[in-house]
This record gives C-alpha cells, structure tokens and sequence, in this order.
C-alpha cells in the first residue's frame, strides 16, 4: 500500500501517474530527489522521470558563457540535484558491480552488496570529493573551446543508465599515489548549441550538470584506499530517460493534469 500525502499549502512539485521502476530480474534502480523517490513513468516502453527544477531542494547555480563575439557573461539557473539508489535482486550472494552513466558519460563504479543491501551514487566522485548530478537546463554556449565535440553523445543526453555485472571477487587495497583517483572530474556538460542539434530546435531538453562538492573522501591527497573486483556474466544495462515536464507532456508522456502529491510513503517496507 503507498500513502500519497497531498501538499496544501506550498506549491506541488512531484506529479504522480505511475510507479515502475527500471528493473530487470538481476537488479533496479532508482533517481531520488532529497532522498525521496522520483515517480517513473512508462511510455512505448521507455521509462522517464521529470527533470523538475522547481523542488524545495532546487537552488541557482551561476553559468558562464561568452557571446559569438567572444564577451564573456555569466547567468543563475535553477538547478536541482538528485541521486542513484542501485539495488540487487535476491540470489547474487556476492553482489553486484555497476557502472553508472549520464548523458552518455561514465561518472561512476561501485560494489553493492547482495540483496537487501542497496548503494547511492551521490555525484561524480573525486579523491576530494563528490560533485553532485545536477538536473539542469544545458548550459550557455563557450564559442571560446574549438575543440570541443560531444556529437557522438548526442542519443544519450538526457538518459541515465546503470550497466551491472556478477561479482566473483572483491578485495580492497590501499594505494600511494593521487593519479590513480583525480581530483578533477572528465565531464562535459551539454551546451545550448548541443541542444538544438539533438532537438532541431522544437522543445526544451534537459542536461545533468556538475554541481557542489558535497564530502571529502580522504584527508591526503596522496593515499586512499582502491577496490579490485573480479567480474562474471554481465547482467544488462538499465535505462531511464529525463526531460522537462511540458516536454514529457508533449510528447503524450505524462497527461496536461496528472494527480499531484508531496511525497509517496511507502507503508510495506517493499520497493514495488
């Protein structure tokens, strides 16, 4: 049984229709937003969620770009920052290793136990720390990088994914030297150019982008401990798209006016 507890004074921000999660029968996954678990919804087989930058964990986050004649400027855009809750199934004793990718774009590995366990990929980590996944409208364009090329991302904008293999091994070790875990993340935020080369210009799409530097891992740059893990069969990789609520509307996603809660809390302790 689930619980939908209606908001009667602030301003609704999560629209329910459905509950289903990306899963298959070796593990699943959730996108949370201040812990709390973002409705699915699933259309032609697809599942999405609302990249929503109007939550009460929303803040403004400043942008800089420079205009087509190189003049620099900056914005403040709503930003909201949001997490990945990977969980196994029963009968993998040894758990599971995923990798988990935005936009097209490795941001981390884990190990997560067997089942019931689950793990929370916070961000993009670092040997500093972990920025956070920030949803996010593509940021102002950088004429200044020539080099620049995410083109061959372009499908992968606005989807998250987690690909998981059966562990067959684990051991943790410690190491020496800083260059085995960066302080600097390897991530390219999409640009509005690259958004109106996905969508020739006909709706609005949504990005992650790099957020606030939420913990640090370790008190000396140069040791820190690595995990090695010996991997079996892979057990599949999981999709969920994200986009702007009236883009989802649009596209026959989510309907013009769905039931509007605060929160679902989920009354059984299952996470169906």
């Amino acid at each position: 049984w689930l619980f939908f507890k209606q908001e009667e004074e602030a301003g609704p921000w999560i629209d329910l229709l459905q509950y289903s999660m990306p899963e298959n029968d070796s593990f699943s996954f959730r996108v949370l937003i201040g812990n709390i678990k973002v409705p699915e919804y699933e259309y032609r087989f697809q599942k999405y969620v609302v990249a929503d930058l109007n939550t009460p964990f929303t803040y403004k986050k400043e942008f800089t770009g420079t205009e087509p004649d190189g003049e620099m400027y900056t914005e403040q855009r709503p930003v909201t920052p949001y997490t990945i809750r990977v969980t196994p199934k029963p009968g993998l004793d040894a758990g599971i290793w995923v990798e988990i990718r935005v936009d097209g774009k490795k941001a981390d590995s884990m190990y997560v136990p067997r089942f019931p366990e689950s793990r929370i990929c916070e961000g993009f980590p670092t040997l500093y720390g972990t920025y956070e996944f920030l949803f996010s409208l593509p940021r102002p364009n950088d004429k200044s990088d020539q080099t620049r090329d995410i083109s061959s991302r372009y499908e992968k904008i606005g989807t998250i994914e987690v690909e998981a293999w059966e562990v067959e091994n684990r051991e943790k070790k410690r190491y020496g030297r800083a260059s085995d875990k960066p302080g600097q993340v390897n991530y390219d935020q999409a640009m509005k150019g690259d958004a109106k080369e996905v969508t020739n210009g006909s709706y609005t799409m949504a990005t992650t982008a790099m957020g606030r530097l939420q913990r640090k891992e370790f008190t000396s740059p140069a040791t820190g401990i690595v995990e090695y893990v010996s991997v079996g069969r892979c057990l599949g990789v999981l999709q969920v798209r994200y986009d702007m609520k009236e883009t989802l509307q649009s596209k026959g996603v989510i309907p013009a006016n769905p039931t509007r809660v605060l929160a679902v809390i989920d009354l059984t302790g299952e996470d169906d």
